[in-house]
């Protein structure tokens, strides 16, 4: 019965990694396989042969989960041919996890503190690529962070622990009963296997994964005494001595619970409360006078906790701007500022926190206040689109024109979809158009000056001189740096890929009747997945219908896409689940055309180091007139 439910336990488990696709469960598997074969090797009596031939099978059988794995595959091949898309975040988590020791290398920054210091460690070449994280995805970098020379000392000192314990049992093992030995091997397996797995994740805070290695520690313990009784404590407390050994642990042990549960009550009844507050704006009528009882209370008892200040400072922020009656309105501003403030003074280095105060503080007419909140954000995380936007509003207000086109040039030179987008077609921002172009042309020739020879530059450029109509610099970079069917968005050009979708968008103004079915075709070979929605496909077709060419409808007629960008795993980062995710103020405005069918000629990129490092001088010099105009 026991090797029955021993191997329905590995089939369970076989079967778990697999359709998980830990990339760090396989990791362990095959240390852990590794680290069995050696044992068998050196202290089973199984003949070598047939040791051998397990490793053979096990090895194939391995390779072939890799091979029929998509995630694995998509992992591993990548990796073979000189690429680590899917690694660059754990690369960047490793830069701040070591940045961050470095700064505390004796103590560590303290434990539960990577995530709120991350921002302020996070490196510029990031770009858009983990923003913010849950743990550092990384035992040794998370413990270096954290805890500093002692964690690394810690972590690494445990594998030597192992290695020592297992040097002094070495001319025992054979001889101790089957049950023992294989205990003693499963034991070595599981832990070397979880610690080659530990390169890849942190899991220390989870009680259930902690727990288990203390345990099997203990039975390592007890195997290595080699039946010898334990001497630390006496069998038996002496009666006559009241504060003995035993006493002594026991009190001890009683004493760190205790202090665990002073610790966490505050915590959990903040938690309680909050969760009674959220309740509270899920009611058929939002009752936000309860919601802010709750959450103020919850704030008041751990204060240390950004979340409730937060979810305080967003959910009233969302009704001043729904709420039509301008006193109201005037009073939720005041409280959603102040308490987005408590909430970035507990948590410093939160480009959430600074951002969304610096929208309300546009919305409150403060637009000095929000100029020095947007530059806190573009410090922290600057290729997060919309901070160099919101920070050029903010110093349009104060009439600072000069430097709201520095920032706004920016804003389009790390994020070119940035420049179609239909808040230029009308309005005061129109009128600030044609300088904005002009400082990020400007910003090109000097950055192509520099790096002539760059992919990226030249199609940015090129797919923006498309765009403001200088046709002559577009065909230069059409021809060298975009598929030759690109030519064909110039003037007077035919179409060189009827296939193309852009070409079944051009071809609806020559066949209005068959408009429909390139439209929808055009559509589907870009997004196959998700189908046209009623409502886009009539917008497509009214604004075609009332635009008289391709490139008219284009640039001023294709249909409006509004949205605001939601803060996803807001709640699960912050260790929480009751609040809902937030979404920023600022109301994005796109192009929808341009996002769906265009992507090659306005790049959207999320992660080119070069590319921020190449922009980041351009930053540091507004960042270096701004300080001087935040503290003159």
């Amino acid at each position: 019965m026991a090797a029955l439910a021993l191997a329905d336990g590995g089939v369970i488990g076989a079967v778990d990694l697999y359709t998980t696709s830990s990339r760090g469960g396989w990791l362990g598997l095959a240390i852990a396989s590794v680290v069995a074969f050696g044992f068998a090797w050196g202290f089973s009596q199984i003949r070598k042969f047939y040791l051998v031939l397990a490793g053979i099978i096990s090895t194939g059988v391995l390779g072939i989960f890799v091979l029929t794995n998509n995630r694995l595959y998509n992992l591993v091949v990548p990796i073979l041919q000189g690429e680590f898309g899917e690694l660059n975040y754990r690369w960047v988590n490793a830069q701040v996890g070591g940045a961050m020791g470095l700064d505390h290398w004796w103590t560590g920054a303290g434990l539960g503190n990577a995530f709120l210091l991350y921002q302020n460690y996070r490196p510029i070449t990031a770009g858009r690529l983990s923003e913010i994280i849950y743990q550092l995805h990384s035992t040794p970098v998370q413990l270096w962070a954290e805890m500093g020379i002692w964690g690394l000392g810690l972590f690494f000192g445990s594998i030597v622990f192992l290695g020592v314990i297992l040097w002094r049992l070495r001319g025992h093992v054979k001889g101790m009963a089957r049950e023992d030995r294989i205990l003693l091997g499963s034991i070595y397996t599981g832990l070397v296997g979880y610690w080659a797995l530990s390169w890849t994740d942190y899991q220390l805070d989870n009680v259930a994964i902690s727990g288990i290695i203390t345990i099997l520690v203990a039975l390592l313990a007890a195997i290595a005494r080699q039946d010898q009784p334990q001497i630390s404590l006496p069998f038996q407390p002496n009666p006559e001595k009241f504060l003995g050994k035993p006493r002594l642990v026991a009190l001890g042990l009683v004493g760190i619970y205790g202090a665990v549960a002073i610790w966490l009550a505050p915590i959990q009844a903040a938690w309680e409360r909050s969760s009674t507050g959220f309740l509270a704006l899920r009611q058929e009528t939002p009752d936000y006078d309860r919601f802010v009882e709750n959450l103020t209370a919850a704030h008041d008892l751990a204060p240390w906790e950004p979340y409730y200040s937060y979810q305080l400072g967003w959910n009233l922020g969302e009704l001043a701007l729904q709420t039509t009656d301008l006193e109201q309105r005037q009073h939720y501003l005041q409280e959603a500022i102040q308490w987005f403030d408590q909430g970035n003074q507990a948590s410093p280095y939160r480009e959430f926190g600074r951002s969304n105060v610096a929208w309300l503080h546009i919305a409150n007419n403060e637009p000095n206040l929000a100029t020095a909140d947007f530059y806190q954000s573009a410090q922290l995380v600057p290729a997060k689109r919309g901070i160099f936007y919101g920070l050029g509003l903010s110093l349009l207000a104060q009439d600072k024109t000069d430097l709201a086109v520095e920032a706004i040039a920016l804003e389009i030179l790390r994020d070119p979809p940035f420049i179609t987008s239909p808040i230029w077609r009308g309005g005061g921002l129109g009128e600030l158009y044609p300088a904005v172009v002009a400082r990020v042309m400007g910003h090109y020739e000097q950055l192509l000056a520099q790096y002539p020879d760059d992919p990226l530059l030249h199609r940015c450029r090129g797919g923006i001189a498309w765009w403001i109509g200088d046709f002559a610099l577009a065909e230069t970079e059409f021809r060298q740096y975009f598929d030759a069917t690109a030519l064909s968005l110039l003037p007077g050009r035919e179409a060189l890929g009827q296939e193309t979708a852009i070409a079944l968008l051009q071809a609806t103004w020559e066949n209005p009747e068959k408009r429909l079915e390139l439209l929808e075709e055009a559509w589907a070979r870009v997004s196959p997945q998700q189908p046209l929605t009623d409502q886009q496909r009539q917008e497509f077709l009214a604004t075609m219908a009332n635009s008289p060419d391709f490139a008219t409808w284009i640039r001023v007629g294709a249909p409006v896409l509004q949205y605001r960008r939601q803060r996803s795993g807001f709640n699960v980062n912050s260790r929480h689940i009751d609040g809902d995710n937030p979404t920023d103020f600022w109301t994005v405005s796109e192009n929808l055309a341009i996002n769906t069918w265009f992507g090659e000629f306005f790049p959207s990129v999320v992660y080119k180091p070069r590319f921020d490092l190449q922009l980041q001088p351009l930053r540091d010099s507004l960042y270096a007139t701004l300080k001087t105009e935040i503290n003159p």
